[in-house]
């Protein structure tokens, strides 16, 4: 009996080691994956909240009062103010400078409405 479970020990402890690794394996990659949502997800809030800041800022720069249609100007300012306020987003995201004027404006125009 002794030497049965001699020879079958080397079998079960590789087993065991090889499942280990599987499950190990299966919960690093979950957490990198998890880890790069929540990665994305900041630099994406990160990014609407400069968008936001900087139509703040270029509204208050050049309006008195409501405004009826973007200029360039407008657009210009909040962009500056988003290129310089958080460069690791933009980066993280790839967003390129069309993506980013893009996104001012949209939302420009909703600051417009409201």
């Amino acid at each position: 009996m002794q030497e049965l479970v001699n020879q079958i020990m080397p079998l079960i402890v590789s087993l065991v080691t090889t499942v280990v690794g599987y499950y190990v394996t299966r919960a690093t990659l979950e957490v990198r994956r998890r880890t790069g949502l929540e990665i994305d997800s900041y630099h994406r809030e990160a990014l609407d909240a400069a968008i936001a800041s900087g139509i703040r800022l270029a509204m208050a720069r050049l309006t008195d009062g409501p405004v009826d249609v973007p200029t360039a100007e407008l657009r210009q300012i909040a962009l500056d103010y988003v290129e310089r306020s958080v460069p690791d987003a933009i980066a993280h995201l790839k967003a390129t400078a069309d993506v980013l004027a893009d996104k001012i404006e949209g939302r420009l125009s909703l600051a417009i409405e409201a």
